[in-house]
């Protein structure tokens, strides 16, 4: 019986040291974070947890990720992490990145964030350190207000994107704001429609951009707190789009 008990009690122990130390992710391939073929496992990791993350390869992101307490994510100079969506990194928390970050929005609650050469890292929104939180950008390029259509040709397996050009770049700021902020833009075309659209999808405001460069400051006094999209389409067909949030 002694046996037994000695036996059993180990197994648990063996059992809650396996779920303390949580599960290590690796990704074995180009792919989106919700196929289980682009991790080793075979498995879908979850989207909040404290594991441990190998991103080797490019991966596409389609929700929010949190990484909680004891989290470690790790983005490998060849990988990367792209997507229009919210990371964040609690306190206790680490992400380490070599390769690409591209995200709408990186909340730091109390983890470390280190960004290192050579990947670049793109905030559409923008960033949000509380709570002792740690962010450091060393020797890669750092971007917040434009938008991006994650890197090629690395991630050539999202389909109907194309490369983020300086011909065909806009920054909008401040984002979030009050209902009034002022759109940068440099684009291919000398003639383009701006058009900003409620979460219902109608068309609140629009006007034409005139030149291939230029800014223009917009007020509206309709908008409400809450969460709103711009779009520029080119003569050429080309369209850009992005978020904006208003607090008032």
């Amino acid at each position: 019986m002694n046996v037994k008990k000695i036996f059993f009690t180990t197994i648990f122990t063996m059992l809650l040291a396996f779920m303390a130390n949580g599960t290590t992710w690796t990704t074995i391939s180009n792919g989106f974070w919700n196929d289980p073929a682009t991790w080793s496992t075979g498995v879908v990791p979850p989207l909040s947890s404290a594991d441990t993350f190998n991103i080797k390869f490019p991966v596409a992101i389609q929700n929010n990720l949190t990484f909680n307490t004891g989290a470690f994510l790790y983005i490998d100079s060849t990988g990367g992490i792209c997507g229009h969506y919210k990371v964040t990194v609690k306190s206790g928390a680490k992400l380490s990145k070599f390769g690409i970050l591209e995200l709408d929005t990186l909340s730091i609650p109390g983890g470390i964030v280190t960004c290192q050469a050579p990947g670049q890292v793109i905030l559409t929104c923008y960033g949000i350190i509380s709570n002792g939180g740690s962010f450091s950008v060393n020797g890669c390029s750092l971007a917040v207000g434009p938008w991006f259509n994650c890197l090629q040709p690395a991630y050539a397996f999202v389909l109907g994107i194309d490369e983020m050009s300086t011909t065909n770049s806009v920054v909008l700021y401040p984002n979030p704001n009050n209902g009034k902020f002022t759109l940068t833009y440099q684009l291919s075309s000398p003639k383009a429609e701006l058009k900003i659209i409620n979460l219902l999808g109608e068309n609140i405001y629009s006007q034409y951009l005139y030149g291939t460069g230029g800014s223009v400051e917009i007020t509206i006094s309709e908008f409400r707190k809450g969460i709103y999209f711009w779009e520029i389409i080119t003569e050429e067909g080309i369209t850009k789009k992005g978020k904006i949030e208003v607090l008032k």
